[in-house]
């Protein structure tokens, strides 16, 4: 599977010109360099010298809404804005973007664009475009494709299986700063990352790196508000310049600016092209101070979806799924939906936000790792600005390990995306052997459990099918909190997409001995490497097994000691409120814990000095500990 990384295009442009006229070499030539191919580039057309002046005029409505964020202690209010969906297909009405794939990528722009008050919606139903002449797209039959069918009050963006544009470019996608050519996206690498960068030009957002006709901006910022992208806290950008080099998510550059400093920009900024970066690529809060101010400036007025919303879903409710998952079951009443968005807002207070989505007919939804307190969903169709169910509210209980959910399954005849073999070894030690474990979705391999020195270096292989090319990554819950979020945690995310991969790390030589619970998992290039231990994939698979950490010296006295301590009544019984621990009477203060049958740890009461003890076990549920 390959990526399409979106390289600015009118970098592109200025290269060719400059060789053409063969100016002297300055500073713009080393501009106009770029990475090297496969690539395609951003179509959206360079600022125009107006536009920039009417962006620095704006500056002042821009700095206000930042101030006004930064300062608010109620969440932004929320905007539904409508899209007219294109969907482009050959002219017997086959093929075109899946409907699938615009969705999923809508729930990662909705979640980044929340920050600017915005959350988009589908308008009506989608536009079917049944002409091959469209499908390998050029921009010179842009008024032919879109001006019979733009709507009004809508930003319409078109699918389409190529972009060339007019300059001859192969292009990702294309858009227009607001003022220009309507509201308008072309679309043919449908992606969250891509979606997300094309949407925030048509709301004023600047490449990072800034624009052909912006100045450049200096690497200690000091003219950030009128040079570059005219957003301050996104650091200068000197991607596309000599020497700006950068390894995964680190840039390694050693390009100057004019005053002869280093740059350090950031790499995973959504309005950036750092291609060897695939992490989450979000937008930063003063992009969404700028994004938000654009749409009121430019678009607010103008919004509207003359299309009825679909009947909103009803009898919305939420029970707890395995592991920390809340799983969502609702009624379906519409019957012209194009699916179903599910919002989660993280108090009675806070604003909602999309997490995800169904299919036409949807009527349940798993949210497989819920952040920790009170929680509230709702439910509303795809293509409507309201139409919500009821609100419902969803608590995910402590310590409870969240279950990643795969949208399609992995195992044959369906493409083979998934994790067929886990080796840990530590030296000659092997700690888990899992081989050929096949096909599968989410498993807890209780039975695979080894010992793991803390400090010292490991090596964990994994296999997949030959022939898939897939991410990996790896995390331990070093703190027993049922997690895998906290610092150090996670152990690796891969960039290499080949089989077998083979990765070493140590887990921090500070780490307290005890059980943990490791987590491996694989998912799709197209998703980007691996970096969220919880997070619904559309292909892929997840492993987990229970480890014990020990020191370097394997606390032997420690395990020597603990046979000497006794814990009455032992079964305990559902009637008992306390049991007694009895030990050595002479020992330095400890700490012991409760862990149920898959290692986590559920109580903790202190140990102090001599014994015996007592233990409430009264908050413990019946089971096996």
């Amino acid at each position: 599977t390959s990526t399409h990384i979106c390289i600015p295009m009118h970098y592109l442009v200025s290269r060719i010109f400059l060789s053409a006229v063969g100016l002297l070499l300055t500073a713009a030539t080393a501009r106009a360099q770029t990475p090297a191919a496969p690539f395609r580039a951003c179509g959206t057309p360079p600022l125009t010298p107006g536009q920039w002046q009417r962006m620095l005029d704006e500056l002042p409505a821009v700095h206000r809404l930042s101030t006004q964020n930064a300062a608010r202690r109620a969440p932004v209010s929320l905007t539904d804005v409508p899209l007219k969906l294109h969907v482009v297909r050959d002219s017997a009405g086959q093929g075109g973007t899946p409907p699938a794939d615009i969705y999923r990528a809508l729930v990662g722009v909705n979640e980044r664009f929340a920050a600017a008050g915005v959350q988009f919606y589908a308008c009506g139903q989608i536009d079917f475009v049944d002409d091959s002449t469209y499908l390998a797209f050029d921009g010179f039959e842009e008024y032919a494709l879109a001006d019979p069918r733009d709507v009004a009050g809508t930003f319409n963006i078109y699918f389409v299986q190529s972009i060339r544009t007019r300059s001859g470019i192969a292009a990702c996608g294309y858009a227009y700063y607001p003022g220009t050519s309507g509201r308008r996206v072309l679309m043919a690498c449908i992606n969250i990352r891509t979606l997300t960068h094309e949407l925030g030009h048509a709301f004023d957002l600047i490449h990072t790196q800034g624009d052909s006709n912006s100045p450049d901006e200096l690497a200690d910022g000091s003219n950030c508000a009128t040079a570059g992208d005219l957003v301050c806290d996104t650091p200068a950008d000197p991607y596309g310049q000599s020497g700006a080099t950068a390894t995964g998510c680190t840039y390694t550059g050693t390009t100057l600016d004019a005053n002869g400093a280093r740059y350090a920009p950031y790499l995973d900024n959504v309005m950036g092209y750092w291609s060897s970066c695939q992490g989450r690529m979000r937008p930063s809060a003063g992009q969404m101070a700028r994004a938000q101010a654009a749409y009121q400036l430019h678009h607010a007025a103008q919004m509207a979806c003359a299309d009825s919303d679909p009947t909103p879903p009803a009898n919305l409710t939420i029970a707890a799924a395995p592991g920390r998952a809340a799983r969502l079951t609702w009624t379906d009443l519409a019957t012209t939906e194009l699916g179903y968005f599910v919002e989660r807002a993280a108090s009675a207070t806070a604003s909602f936000a999309t997490i995800g989505y169904t299919l036409p007919g949807g009527t349940a939804f798993t949210d497989p790792a819920p952040p920790a307190g009170a929680l509230t969903y709702r439910v509303k169709p795809i293509n409507a600005a309201g139409a919500f169910s009821n609100e419902a509210t969803y608590a995910a209980p402590p310590g409870a390990y969240c279950i990643p959910v795969n949208a399609n399954p992995n195992c044959a005849p369906n493409p083979t995306r998934y994790l067929d073999g886990v080796r840990l070894t530590q030296g000659a030690t092997t700690v888990i052997n899992n081989m050929a474990n096949g096909c599968g979705d989410f498993t807890y391999f209780a039975a695979d459990s080894g010992a793991l020195t803390v400090g010292a270096a490991a090596t964990m292989r994994l296999e997949w099918p030959s022939g898939t090319s897939l991410y990996a990554g790896a995390w331990l819950d070093l703190n027993h909190d049922g997690d895998f979020a906290d610092a150090n945690e996670q152990l690796f995310s891969t960039t290499s997409t080949g089989t077998p991969r083979i990765v070493s790390f140590t887990v921090p030589a500070n780490t307290p001995p005890g059980p943990v619970r490791l987590r491996v998992r694989v998912q799709t290039t197209l998703e980007g490497p691996v970096t969220d231990p919880c997070a619904n994939a559309s292909s892929g698979e997840t492993e987990d097994y229970p480890l014990r950490l020990r020191t370097i010296t394997g606390r032997a006295d420690e395990e020597a000691s603990a046979i000497a301590w006794h814990l009455t009544p032992n079964p305990v019984r559902a009637t008992d409120v306390w049991v007694e621990l009895t030990g050595p009477t002479n020992h330095a203060p400890l700490t012991a814990r409760v862990l149920d049958a898959v290692g986590r740890v559920v109580l903790t009461t202190p140990l102090p000095g001599a014994g015996p003890y007592r233990v409430d076990v009264r908050g413990l549920r019946p089971g096996s500990y």
